[in-house]
């Protein structure tokens, strides 16, 4: 009898039939377990990221310098809600913490996000949930802007060109100095120009220096070295727009769109913008160019009574 258990004992231990469906029920729960992990993670990674983007979002848009809210922190969590809105992000398991400080020329917008997800194969091993988490942080400061702008009011801008060109020009103006904030640190200059550029009173009375003409109205006649940098002219130093006695009226030259350095008062960019007819004979870009340059240089700041010391 026991020489029959002996056999039999032998006989099962070098059986192997029936191994490898063992075998596979083991691996298969460890698959399916690995598997059903790495979709819940893979969820959770796409939580983050488009957590990641909506907070991204908020600090930029939050962090203009040039807009303005009531409640920055409400309009955080507007953006960031609105970001998330379909996602696989757990209702209600939305929490922010944010910190804005803000000058007169700059706002730093900082915002950490935490939420969570819904866990389906880890809940078997008692993580209910999975938190992710975003972070950004924004800096925008204002800069000091200067900008000069050429304006062609020749001959070939008459009729609806010119019209065109004064709403266009305007419809810029409002824009760049639309607040207190952008008017303390930004300045235009407007340089119309046909035949030549009516400068500024100021500076025209420190070119011409002794010259008088009851016909001169206020253009000069330039040399090469206008156009190769932004040096400064002597006093009495550019020779006068010649014959002008022979135009008349001064049309070429006209000092009801005389040029304006570094302005930032809309209303008066604006008049003189109305202003601007298309009487300028042929189009001197080149001069115009040259001016709009002396216009936002340093090296003339300051120069003649009156010039902006910017």
């Amino acid at each position: 009898m026991s020489r029959f258990f002996r056999r039999e004992l032998a006989a099962f231990t070098q059986d192997r039939r029936g191994v490898f469906a063992v075998i596979t029920s083991l691996m298969l729960f460890v698959l399916v377990t690995v598997g059903g992990m790495a979709v819940d993670f893979s969820r959770a990674q796409m939580a983050k990221e488009r957590l990641q983007f909506a907070v991204d979002s908020a600090a930029l848009a939050v962090g203009k310098v040039t807009e303005s809210y009531e409640d920055p922190e409400d309009a955080i969590l507007d953006y960031v809600v609105a970001n998330i809105d379909g996602s696989v992000i757990k209702d209600g398991s939305l929490q922010l913490a944010t910190n804005i400080s803000e000058t007169p020329a700059s706002r730093q917008v900082a915002i950490e996000a935490s939420a969570k997800v819904d866990g389906i194969f880890t809940a078997f091993f008692g993580v209910d949930e999975i938190q992710v988490n975003a972070r950004s942080e924004t800096y925008e400061a204002y800069q000091n802007l200067e900008i000069a702008i050429a304006l062609d009011v020749s001959n070939s801008m008459k009729n609806a060109r010119i019209a065109e060109l004064r709403k266009a020009a305007k419809e810029f103006v409002g824009k760049l100095l639309k607040s207190e904030k952008d008017r303390e640190l930004r300045h235009i200059s407007l340089i119309p120009y046909g035949a030549a550029v009516a400068l500024p009173t100021g500076l025209n009375r420190f070119l011409r220096g002794q010259f008088e003409d009851a016909y001169w109205n206020g253009c000069f006649n330039y040399g090469d070295d206008i156009f190769r940098n932004d040096n400064l002219f002597r006093n009495g130093s550019l020779d006068p727009y010649p014959h002008f006695h022979f135009w008349g009226n001064h049309l070429l030259c006209s000092q009801d769109r005389e040029a304006i350095f570094l302005e930032n008062n809309v209303d008066v960019l604006e008049k003189a913008i109305d202003n601007m007819t298309a009487t300028g004979g042929s189009t001197r870009t080149d001069v115009a160019t040259a001016w709009a340059l002396r216009a936002v240089s340093p090296k003339w700041r300051g120069i003649y009574p009156g010039a902006p010391a910017h």
